[in-house]
């Protein structure tokens, strides 16, 4: 619930977001999509395996702007057998939104970015035998991100993306969800 309630507050805003950015430079939208991994932390017994990761970013800033801002959805699913608790599949899906500061090199099309911004998320694992771990889970958490893209086209771009994720600072729950996502980007840009 609070994942949706997350996702409507983030979408209703997005109309007068460009307005928000600061700076008086051309204004920079992207929408791009990202197919990686999420490989979480072994910090704790209550982790959770790798996982294929899918999702989407939004993020837009103004050329001569000091920053600009990140809104994404991603997704996540495991399915396999192990070996006590036989067949399990994990599910995961985020919400997140934060600040971005993207860098020039002189002479270069790659442009690399830093960022950081807060990330609700929803988490359900199911084991075909019962245990601990059994069942779902959600909170909020923190992210930094470094990456890099570099244009192929007059509008698209590719890049690689790595977010680091802790978000079992504030709730103590079962599934232990730190670790990090690494990601290829393919996006278009308006």
């Amino acid at each position: 619930m609070r994942i949706l309630l997350t996702l409507a507050l983030l979408t209703s805003s997005c109309a007068s977001l460009p307005e928000l950015v600061p700076g008086g430079g051309d204004l920079r939208q992207n929408a791009d999509v990202h197919l990686g991994q999420r490989i979480f932390s072994a910090a704790s017994a209550n982790c959770l395996d790798e996982q294929l990761n899918f999702g989407g970013d939004y993020s837009v800033w103004r050329e001569d702007g000091l920053f600009g801002y990140d809104l994404g959805v991603a997704y996540h699913r495991d399915r396999d057998t192990l070996p006590v608790v036989g067949r399990t599949v994990v599910e995961g899906y985020e919400v997140y939104g934060g600040l971005r500061k993207t860098f020039e090199i002189g002479g270069s099309d790659i442009r690399p970015y830093v960022g950081l911004g807060l990330t609700g998320w929803w988490a359900d694992r199911e084991e075909e035998t019962p245990s601990s771990r059994d069942g779902n889970e959600d909170g909020i958490g923190v992210y930094e991100r470094v990456g890099a893209w570099m244009p192929i086209a007059d509008n698209a771009f590719v890049g690689a993306d790595l977010r680091f994720i802790q978000e079992d600072f504030i709730q103590n729950g079962e599934l232990d969800m730190d670790g990090h996502v690494i990601s290829v980007v393919f996006g278009i840009s308006f």
